[in-house]
């Protein structure tokens, strides 16, 4: 069989079977993009901080979340969504892990600051 033949029965080929192709190569592209973007490639990092406010986000799946915002030592401030039935407050401190793209609480929850942390060093 020449190249010639061989071309055209390719392209015959990708005619009837172009649409199956294309769908096939949507579905692998669209997932490589997932696993790139939803799997942490790094480990997860601990991070402390301080709660600067709390409140709601409404979400359709979910209803309302508890949300804080937090400053983290870096000087960065994030909202991490936090279970129902912590209790945080203002000034509270509070250890956050940074998983691939979002933050999360710790299992501690929030602390009240020390004496020593609330004056700051002398």
């Amino acid at each position: 069989m020449t190249w010639d033949r061989r071309l055209v029965l390719l392209r015959l080929w990708l005619h009837l079977n172009g649409l199956l192709v294309g769908l096939v190569l949507g579905g692998l592209l669209t997932a490589a993009i997932c696993v790139v973007v939803y799997l942490p490639f790094q480990k997860p990092t601990v991070h402390e901080g301080v709660v600067e406010g709390f409140g709601f986000i409404d979400s359709e799946d979910m209803g309302r979340l508890p949300t804080l915002w937090v400053k983290l030592n870096g000087g960065r401030s994030v909202s991490v969504t936090i279970r129902r039935g912590v209790i945080c407050r203002k000034g509270d401190r509070i250890t956050l892990v940074h998983v691939g793209l979002s933050y999360r609480s710790g299992v501690t929850g929030c602390r009240r600051p020390t004496l020593s942390e609330q004056t700051g060093p002398r």
